[in-house]
This record gives structure tokens, sequence and C-alpha cells, in this order.
């Protein structure tokens, strides 16, 4: 939200939203506890769907890379809005020994609008910055294919797609421990406070300048995209029929 005052109307749609509903299908933990402590939802009614396995991404990516030389770049992508943290991580990575060696943040998915004003405001630095707007698909897998690793700083994150499928093809990554990003790192020592620069700039450091271009954390499980949109429809026809049928995740 623009202020306070939008925030406020914001969560009043939404709580009524909550209020009216007969059932919430939420992908983390950590939003299933957002919708009861701030949008008082009722627990019982909170049920978790794991997010699906882009099979054909990680095949795409695998056969990419293949063909590509390994870039030393570190990847970002997502908006470019304020909760993102993409400033702090500018911060970061300028103090950073893999930036002082040549390595290259690379920041892909920020509107039109979001690129113009983070080109503006950047702080200034001779480090190696690339930034993009939206892509394609098949840039996506480009980039997923040829960097060296993969970072999500954000403040605040309700599931963490990037991280996932970056864990999906095999791309090592680090994350902020906030939000639902812990719930997507199997290793404490890949989380960092994204608050703090200095501890964002040693996570970086940890993760590029080890030598070694094999993933740190393994890759998900969960369903497949035919069977994910399947156990959706599955859990809201089991809505109309008695909502307590509905297992937990």
């Amino acid at each position: 939200a623009k202020n306070a005052g939008e925030r406020a109307l914001r969560l009043r749609y939404l709580r009524r939203i909550v209020a009216t509903s007969d059932a919430l299908l939420v992908d983390s933990r950590h939003t299933a506890r957002c919708a009861v402590e701030e949008l008082n939802a009722d627990e019982s009614r909170i049920r978790q769907i794991t997010f699906p396995v882009d099979s054909d991404l990680a095949a795409r990516v695998a056969a990419r890379r293949a063909t590509l030389e390994p870039v030393e770049r570190l990847l970002y992508i997502g908006r470019f809005a304020s909760h993102k943290n993409i400033q702090r991580l500018v911060i970061a990575f300028e103090l950073s020994e893999f930036s002082r060696q040549g390595g290259e943040l690379h920041l892909v998915g920020g509107t039109s609008e979001e690129l113009s004003t983070f080109r503006r405001t950047r702080p200034t630095g001779r480090s190696r910055i690339v930034a993009e707007g939206s892509v394609t698909r098949d840039r996506i897998i480009d980039l997923l294919a040829g960097s060296a690793g993969l970072i999500q700083p954000s403040l605040e994150e309700g599931f963490g797609l990037p991280v996932w499928e970056a864990r999906t093809v095999g791309l090592p990554v680090i994350a902020a421990n906030v939000g639902s990003l812990p719930e997507l790192i199997t290793d404490a020592a890949n989380l960092f406070d994204p608050y703090d620069v200095n501890a964002m700039s040693s996570a970086i450091d940890r993760l590029l300048l080890s030598g070694s271009r094999a993933p740190n954390e393994p890759r998900p499980n969960g369903p497949d995209l035919a069977d994910f949109g399947r156990n959706v429809l599955a859990a809201l026809t089991l809505v109309r029929s008695g909502w307590s049928e509905l297992p937990s995740d």
C-alpha cells in the first residue's frame, strides 16, 4: 500500500472477503499465519496447497545450460517494488568480494515504471549491475541456465516463486530469513537478515566464491502442473460437499 489509509482500506476489504468465504487456500504456512493474525481468518477453514514443480522448465534449463558458458552472475527475478529490497541488495552487492572480482548482478522483472525509478535512484558505483524489465520465458531460461546463483532479498514474501523455480532447475540460491522464504530453504546458512547489508554481502560471497556450481538446496518436492490443477479443483469441489473432508496438506 502507498500509505496508511490505503493499507487500512485493503485490510478492511480482505477481512470482509475472508469473513464471507467458505474456505481459504494458501501456498505457505506464513500466509496461513498472516490470514489468522491480520485478517481474522478461522484457522479451521484454511488449507495449504503445495506449489507445483515445473519439470518442463527444469528440462529446458538443463538443455540450455549444456550449451552455455557459465557467467559470474548473481540473478534476481521479481518486481522492483520497495518490499523487494532492491536498494539494499545493490549496496550489499557492491560490498561483496564477488563484485570486486568482476561478478555481475542481474535484476530482471520490474515494470517499466519500477525500472525507470531504479535507474534514476540507484546508488552510484563501479559494480557491474544490469537491470531489465519484463522479459520472455526464453530469456528467463537463458538467465537461469547461465547464472551462478539466485538471490531473493525481500523484506516480505508470501511464497517466493523465484526461489522455488531456482531450486527446481538446480541453481544455487540464497534468500532473506523472513516471510515464507525459510520454508523454502532447507539450510539456515543460506538465509540472511534482509536489513543487514553486511550479512547479505557475506551470504553472496559464501554462495558464489566457493568455486562450486553445484546447487546448495535439493530439488523441491511437489505435484506437477497438471496434478496441481486437479488438486485445486478437487479442493474447491470438496468445499461444496463438506470442508472437513479435505485433509490438511
